[in-house]
Formats: structure tokens, sequence, C-alpha cells
């Protein structure tokens, strides 16, 4: 599962009610949390780190997004 899906269940929110609040489809959540798209653009991690956080999860863009381990060596 990833780390975006766990977060989103922790606030208690489906896709399609993320995607709401983030102002996304449920398809980009749905891409998102597949890994189909691997490299999102900074604004959707923002909306979609606000929107978590807003539903009372505490969290951060690199908790949801982890950076990829071999570019960070």
């Amino acid at each position: 599962m990833s780390a975006l899906a766990e977060y989103r269940k922790r606030a208690n929110l489906t896709q399609g009610e993320l995607a709401l609040a983030a102002g996304l489809t449920q398809g980009a959540i749905t891409h998102i949390e597949s890994g189909r798209t691997s490299s999102p653009e900074i604004i959707t991690l923002r909306k979609i780190a606000a929107a978590l956080i807003e539903h009372g999860v505490d969290c951060s863009v690199d908790d949801i997004f982890p950076p990829d381990q071999e570019q960070a060596a």
C-alpha cells in the first residue's frame, strides 16, 4: 500500500473525498496511489498534503511522498 493510501485512510477519506478536498480528480488520486503517476507536480503534492492536514492528519509532503532513496544517496 502506498504512503498516500495509508495517510488517506488515517483521515478516513475515500479517494473521491480526498480528490474533492484537494481540488483534483479521483482518477488522479488513483493513479498516484497505484504508482501509475510516478512524479506528480509539486503543486499537486501540496494540495494533497493540505487536504489531509485539514482532515486532521499530521503529515508533510515528504511523509506522503518519501524522497527516492537512490536520489538521496
